[in-house]
């Protein structure tokens, strides 16, 4: 099979940059096990919940060649519906390299032309996150920090991209 998984049944004569490769399951599987030993070892609890849910988001980063575009807002929204289930984000460091990961992803998977349309997804992403946080959460987030941590991966993606 090449190295690829064909994502819901796509044919064979679908295109390389619409599969997922068994290489873009590395990355999310180290960042599913760091985050699942500091979420285990650190005691947070529902540890169910946030297990859980953070494992939701580094399965969907798998697809991150196939829809970059997707990326930041779905795992924006699985971070910012963890609260709503009870699981406090605003503890664990886990979650902001998923985070990253996703606003990499659409700077670095999307052609040039649509950099805009990456560019909204990650400003998308920066203020569900920013909003989740504020009203779900008892931390008072930085939208400094929420900068650097979105628009850097993405404005790396984007370099990367164009460089090679």
């Amino acid at each position: 099979m090449n190295g690829t998984v064909n994502i819901a049944g796509l044919g064979s004569n679908a295109a390389v940059s619409e599969r997922i490769r068994r290489s873009d399951l590395l990355l999310p599987a180290l960042l599913g096990i760091a985050g699942t030993v500091e979420l285990a070892v650190k005691g947070y609890a529902p540890v169910a919940v946030g297990l859980a849910t953070y494992w939701l988001a580094i399965l969907v980063l798998c697809a991150r060649r196939a829809l970059p575009l997707a990326m930041p807002l779905l795992v924006g929204g699985i971070y910012a519906l963890t609260p709503v289930l009870g699981f406090d984000v605003s503890e664990p460091a886990s979650w902001i390299p998923p985070l990253a990961l996703a606003c990499f992803a659409a700077g670095a998977h999307v052609p040039r032309s649509r950099a805009p349309l990456g560019f909204a997804s990650v400003a998308g992403m920066v203020l569900i996150v920013f909003l989740a946080l504020d009203w779900l959460t008892e931390f008072d987030p930085d939208i400094l920090f929420g900068l650097l941590f979105s628009l850097g991966p993405w404005v790396l993606g984007v370099a990367l991209h164009e460089a090679l």
